[in-house]
């Protein structure tokens, strides 16, 4: 057996016996009522992709900080407060999803992910970003929308591969200088905050197609931005 679903079944806990299935890649467990996970796991290490979303889980199970073979991992909707440092040893994954948890910091660690290529952390508590994720060099997208951020530290601006960057419905008042080192940047969602001022570098984005500034207490708008051949959809004040 390589694959395996449980999903929707109200599983409070996993048998042991789980630990037997060590041909496993593929272990969807989501929207059950998991808390933890057996030790046992611990023998699955072929595992690929591993779906926990929608469970009731306070912490990371450990054992999966041990899986360098993961590349997939859900972890959205559950109760999570912080990431372990540990997780910066999942150097193969490049989907992350930890949406919709009570996550307020990030740990220096992230920055060791050098596969990763997604990554959604939208709808938590996170005040802050460790300069550490400007290693993140493979990133294409990255979700941070309804969080509490005040500011993005400049070293995001390192993100050369990044396509998508959602940061809707946080309490930004300003932005990096160089924000246009981000040259494949085409989403760039900054409705909802409380921007006064908008860098005019944001107008030398080469591709950038969609450009959200609605709800903020904006000063002026740049005049770089008339100049942005590739903008399709602009959200203004």
């Amino acid at each position: 057996l390589t694959k395996l679903s449980l999903n929707e079944n109200l599983l409070a806990k996993l048998p042991p016996s789980i630990g037997g299935l060590t041909s496993l890649t593929n272990l969807w467990l989501r929207d059950n009522k998991l808390e933890t996970l057996p030790p046992s796991v611990n023998r699955l290490d072929k595992i690929r992709t591993l779906a926990l979303g929608s469970n009731s889980l306070v912490e990371i199970p450990p054992v999966i900080s041990d899986w360098t073979s993961l590349t997939s991992l859900g972890l959205s909707n559950n109760s999570l407060v912080e990431l372990p440092a540990s997780v910066g040893n999942l150097v193969s994954v490049t989907q992350l999803a930890v949406s919709s948890n009570r996550l307020v910091t990030l740990p220096a660690s992230i920055g060791d992910l050098q596969s990763l290529k997604e990554l959604w952390l939208d709808n938590n508590r996170i005040t802050s970003l460790p300069p550490t994720m400007g290693k993140l060099m493979r990133l294409e997208e990255l979700n941070l929308d309804h969080n509490q951020l005040s500011r993005i530290p400049a070293t995001l601006c390192q993100l050369t591969s990044l396509r998508e960057l959602w940061l809707h419905d946080n309490r930004l008042s300003e932005l990096p200088a160089v924000i246009d080192r981000m040259q494949h940047l085409q989403v760039l969602t900054l409705s909802n905050n409380k921007l006064r001022q908008i860098p005019p570098a944001i107008g030398f984005l080469p591709i950038l197609s969609e450009l959200w500034l609605r709800d903020n207490p904006l000063l002026n708008i740049p005049a770089e931005i008339s100049t942005m051949t590739s903008l399709k959809v602009l959200l203004l004040p």
